[in-house]
């Protein structure tokens, strides 16, 4: 009689004959069913044989980069601390600056240039008018220096229109 239980053993050739013969049967279609049926108690040893080799595999990776991984964790932290540090300057900058007439967060009156508007093809134009004026704006040559102006074009970049 056959079992429907996970097995574990290893088979021999004499258990799958002795199995087989049990039937009593010489046809072909119960043989199969018989031969199926006693496989069926085998099979779930196949699935927690890869089981067992993926979660090998991952646990060695794991040991194996954990030397990579431990200082990139920290680097990733550090990184962003910089990006949260450069985003605050930038925003402090902006606000020191251009706000009073252009906005907080680059949100004009409408009586002076909508910077959002800009296009990234208009940056010389940018640069031109922050250093040397224009109109109502006053010159910020000598206050703002080539990093300043960067990270202004940046974060208007960033929260323009048209990206």
């Amino acid at each position: 009689m056959l079992t429907s239980q996970v097995k574990f053993n290893l088979l021999t050739r004499e258990q799958v004959m002795g199995a087989l013969k049990s039937t009593g049967s010489k046809d072909p279609d119960v043989l199969l069913a018989a031969k199926e049926e006693f496989a069926s108690n085998y099979r779930p040893l196949k699935w927690f044989g890869i089981w067992g080799m993926v979660c090998g595999v991952l646990m060695t990776m794991l040991i194996i980069l954990a030397p990579l991984g431990i200082p990139l964790f920290f680097l990733g932290v550090w990184w962003f601390k910089r990006a949260k540090k450069n985003s605050l300057l930038i925003e402090q900058t902006f606000s020191e600056y251009c706000s009073t007439c252009h906005g907080e967060n680059l949100i004009s009156s409408g009586q002076i240039p909508d910077l959002r508007k800009l296009k990234a093809t208009d940056r010389a134009k940018f640069e031109t008018t922050v250093t040397n004026g224009k109109n109502q704006m006053p010159p910020w040559k000598g206050a703002l220096n080539d990093a300043q102006i960067d990270s202004i074009w940046s974060y208007i970049r960033a929260n323009a229109h048209e990206k």
